[in-house]
């Protein structure tokens, strides 16, 4: 793969891996103190997981552009990798959509999936 190419895949994984990791520890906490979680903190996890769902999906496809037409190939594994991060993104709780479900919580407004709040 290509330096540029590494770090950029480097700095989206770690960037996104680092928020995510200090949201669910926050929200540990909280729980092992039997703390209530607020509708912030929801929207928090919820943005933060599906950030780190879109930046795993972009360093895959660096990595895949970076490995050119070899990555084609169904002995490649950055074709089936692509592939698999893409199925990832679909998932309810990590979908664009979320997106906009986080931002709704965050601006104080219900999110449009109740289940978020359970």
């Amino acid at each position: 793969m290509l330096p540029g190419a590494i770090r950029c895949v480097v700095a989206l994984v770690n960037s996104a891996r680092a928020w995510l990791h200090a949201v669910i520890s926050k929200l540990w906490e909280k729980t092992v103190h039997a703390e209530l979680v607020s509708i912030q903190e929801r929207a928090e996890c919820l943005l933060a997981t599906t950030n780190a769902t879109r930046s795993a999906a972009a360093a895959v496809e660096i990595a895949y552009t970076a490995g050119r037409g070899s990555a084609n190939y169904r002995r490649s594994p950055l074709q089936r990798q692509v592939r698999d991060i893409h199925a990832v993104t679909q998932h309810i709780g990590t979908a664009p959509a979320q997106y906009e479900t986080s931002g709704r919580m965050l601006l104080g407004l219900m999110p449009d999936v109740p289940l978020i709040l359970l």
